[in-house]
C-alpha cells in the first residue's frame, strides 16, 4: 500500500520545549511542535489546558494510506496556523495533534495483521469497570490540545473532515485541566477531584526512555513512539459528600500543596508510614510499590451534564503513556483496581488502546513504514 508524501518540514531531532518536560508553559519564542519532529507532540511537549480526543473507525481499507498522509498534512497545517491567525498570533505550541493507531487497524482486512506491534495488547476487564462499548476502542485515535477550548474543538472538526468517507467517529471526548489562583504559574494542574495531577510523571530523559519511549523490541516503525492508554473514568456523587480531610486520606496527598500526607512538598516521595493510609490512591499507585512501574499521566476533566439514567456524567478523561502495556498499565491497574480506595469513588466507563507511532520523516506521514 502505497502512502503520499506529506508535505511539511523534514524530520528534526530537536524540539527545544520538549525539554523541558511535561507540566512547563509555553514561551512565544518556542519552536513549535510538528509530527515532523523525532516523536508526536503533546507526549513530552508542555502541557496544554484543553484537548479534543476522537476515536475513529476505518471504513475503507485501501484507502488508510491516504487518510494517514491527509491527517499529517492537515495537522501539521493547523498546528502552524495556530501559531499565525492574523490578529490572533499565539505562542508555538498553542495547538498539538496526535495521531494513534487501535488494535482494528491490524485486522486481516487491511492486510496488516503481521505487522500488528507486541505491545498492542487488548486490554482485560477489571475490577469495578462498568464500560460502555460506544465509549471503548477505535481503529484510530485523533487527539488535538490547545491552550483555548474552541481551537480545540474546531481542529479537531477539520482533522475528522479530512477522514470523509474513509473513516467514522466512534466516540469523542473534550476535557479541559485547570489551576487553583494559588498555583504557581507552570505548576501541575488539577483535575475534577481538585487534586494536583500528574504529580509521579517520569521528566528526565533517561524516565522517559525507560518507561515511555519503545525501544528496539517492538516492530521497527515503532521505534520512539509509545503506546496510549484511554480511560474515561465517572466521579461517583460520594466523593463530593466526603470532607476535605476525607478526599485527602482518599488521595494520600494535600490537596492545597500536593504534598504527600506527612510530607512538605509536592514531589517527595510517599511516606509509607501511618500518615497516609495502606489504601490511599498515592501509595497504592506510586512505582515503588509496583517493581517501578510508571506511567506518563495526563489527566483532562469532562463534564458532559446528565445523562439518559439522570447520573451525572463527569469525571476524568485520562491519557496514559507507556512503553509497553502488557507491563505498566495492565498490572497496575490491576492491583490500582483492587485495593485503591478512590476506586469507591469512580467508575471506568470507556477504555480504549493506541499505538502512538513516532514522528514523520523526510516529509513522509505518520506510521508510513507501515503502510508502505
Amino acid at each position: 500500500m502505497q502512502a503520499r508524501r506529506a508535505s511539511g518540514p523534514r524530520w528534526s531531532r530537536g524540539v527545544p520545549i520538549a525539554e523541558r518536560g511535561p507540566g512547563a508553559s509555553f514561551r512565544p519564542d518556542d519552536v513549535a511542535p510538528s509530527l515532523h519532529a523525532l516523536h508526536q507532540p503533546a507526549i513530552t511537549t508542555p502541557v496544554l489546558d484543553h484537548v479534543a480526543f476522537a476515536a475513529l473507525d476505518v471504513v475503507s481499507a485501501a484507502e488508510l494510506g491516504e487518510l494517514l498522509a491527509g491527517l499529517t498534512d492537515a495537522g501539521e497545517r493547523l498546528m502552524r496556523e495556530a501559531h499565525r491567525r492574523p490578529g490572533e498570533d499565539g505562542p508555538a505550541g498553542s495547538l498539538t495533534v496526535t495521531i494513534g493507531l487501535g488494535p482494528g487497524l491490524f485486522a486481516e482486512r487491511f492486510g496488516l495483521a503481521g505487522r500488528r506491534p507486541l505491545a498492542l495488547a487488548r486490554l482485560p476487564a477489571f475490577v469495578g469497570d462498568a464500560l460502555d462499548p460506544a465509549m471503548c476502542g477505535g481503529d484510530l485515535c485523533v487527539q488535538v490540545c490547545a491552550t483555548q477550548p474552541r481551537a480545540a474543538e474546531d481542529a479537531l472538526a477539520r482533522l475528522v473532515a479530512v477522514a470523509g468517507t474513509v473513516a467514522r467517529v466512534r466516540w469523542s471526548q473534550r476535557g479541559w485541566m485547570y489551576r487553583a489562583p494559588a498555583d504557581r504559574p507552570g505548576a501541575a494542574p488539577r483535575n475534577l477531584l481538585g487534586f494536583k495531577d500528574g504529580t509521579s510523571n517520569p521528566r528526565r530523559g533517561r524516565d522517559l526512555d525507560r518507561h515511555v519511549w519503545v525501544s528496539g523490541r517492538e516492530r521497527t516503525w515503532m521505534v520512539g513512539g509509545t503506546f496510549l492508554v484511554v480511560r474515561r473514568v465517572r466521579m461517583l456523587d460520594a466523593w463530593n459528600a466526603l470532607s476535605p480531610d476525607e478526599q485527602e486520606r482518599v488521595i494520600g496527598r494535600h490537596r492545597v500543596s500536593g504534598a504527600p500526607l506527612g510530607g512538605t512538598h509536592e514531589f517527595e516521595k510517599t511516606p509509607v508510614g501511618a500518615e497516609v493510609p495502606i489504601d490511599a490512591h498515592a501509595r497504592v499507585a506510586a512505582p515503588r510499590a509496583n517493581d517501578g512501574v510508571t506511567l506518563l499521566r495526563r489527566g483532562y476533566s469532562f463534564d458532559d451534564g446528565v445523562d439518559a439514567a439522570g447520573e451525572r456524567d463527569a469525571g476524568l478523561l485520562l491519557l496514559l503513556y507507556q512503553r509497553d502495556p502488557r507491563r505498566q498499565f495492565i498490572p497496575l491497574q490491576r492491583r490500582v483496581s483492587e485495593r485503591d480506595a478512590l476506586s469507591r469513588f469512580t467508575r471506568a466507563v470507556g477504555s480504549a488502546i493506541f499505538a502512538i507511532p513516532p514522528g514523520a520523516r523526510d516529509g513522509r506521514c505518520i506510521a508510513d513504514g507501515l503502510v508502505v
